[in-house]
């Protein structure tokens, strides 16, 4: 009878406390949920109204791209830029940064905000990309509007960009699209140069 009733008591103990284990849980969730929405969204409007300014070519948030990788393109931005008065920077943002809604927004005052482009000439690209998001966007000061459409840009992103990325190669497929990019403008730029 002693082991019945000792039974008894840790089976109806046990009953009570996973029930208030899962009422606890439940209630938690219940509570944490709006304060996560509040604090992302504050969090992304800090970022709106003072994002951290670019450290050299390639600002990548994300992670998706090694030392080596940022490295290379860093180098490849870098001579372009000694060679003609265009300024290129890449971004990559994770989805705790952006709503995947605003992330062209976002984007475009991004090269606004770190003045992307030298002052005279405003030849400035950003390759803002997120792989969380599956996004990618190419955004042009009006120096390099005048030189590359928006169609052409499309154009390149589709072709040599996506096809990589799809794939999860995003340090190929920004490798990739950088040059394409490069070869598009870079005969344009010599041409205005000598016109002006």
């Amino acid at each position: 009878m002693k082991i019945f009733f000792t039974s008894l008591c840790i089976l109806l103990f046990s009953m009570i406390a996973s029930t208030s284990l899962s009422q606890t849980h439940t209630s938690y969730t219940s509570i944490l949920t709006p304060v996560e929405t509040i604090n992302r969204e504050e969090y992304r409007q800090d970022l709106w109204d003072d994002f951290p300014m670019a450290d050299g070519s390639v600002n990548d948030f994300e992670g998706i791209f090694t030392k080596d990788e940022e490295r290379n393109l860093d180098s490849i931005i870098t001579n372009l830029e000694q060679l003609k008065e265009v300024e290129i920077k890449i971004v990559t943002l994770d989805t705790n940064m952006v709503a995947k809604e605003k992330f062209n927004d976002f984007s475009m005052h991004l090269l606004n905000q770190w003045h992307v482009g030298k002052r005279v000439k405003d030849n400035g690209i950003l390759i803002c990309i997120s792989s969380g998001y599956r996004q990618m966007r190419i955004s042009n000061n009006f120096g390099i509007e005048r030189i590359l459409s928006d169609g052409e840009t499309q154009l390149i992103i589709d072709k040599y960009f996506i096809p990589s990325y799809q794939r999860s190669r995003y340090y190929k497929g920004t490798l990739t699209g950088l040059k394409a990019l490069i070869d598009k403008i870079y005969p344009r730029l010599y041409i205005n140069v000598v016109k002006n």
